[in-house]
């Protein structure tokens, strides 16, 4: 009985998550909600964007950029938004607010 509802409850978790949809652009909050380990790609594309150095990353929002889904956990960043970014919906791209 356990493994049954153990299976049934994995299943519709696999259901519900997803990886990023290639092409499609996603703001980070997003992205982390989804399947996939996306909050350290975040973390890399933040510092190929931005630099490395402390200062510049600490000078920037991750919340407040636009990423490309390349596939997979392949993103990166196309935008910084300067203030907000918005949910597009369901198999559309998000958007900045400016």
């Amino acid at each position: 009985m356990k493994l049954s509802i153990l299976a049934i409850a994995f299943s519709i978790a696999s259901v519900s998550a997803h990886n990023c949809q290639v092409g499609l652009r996603y703001c980070a909050y997003n992205l982390i909600g989804k399947e996939g380990d996306y909050h350290s790609q975040v973390n890399d594309a933040m510092a190929k964007y931005y630099g490395t150095s402390s200062t510049n990353l600490k000078n920037h929002n991750p919340d407040y950029a636009l990423y490309l889904c390349n596939g997979g956990d392949d993103i990166g960043i196309v935008k910084d938004c300067n203030s907000y970014c918005s949910d597009g919906g369901d198999n559309k791209s998000d958007y900045c607010d400016n």
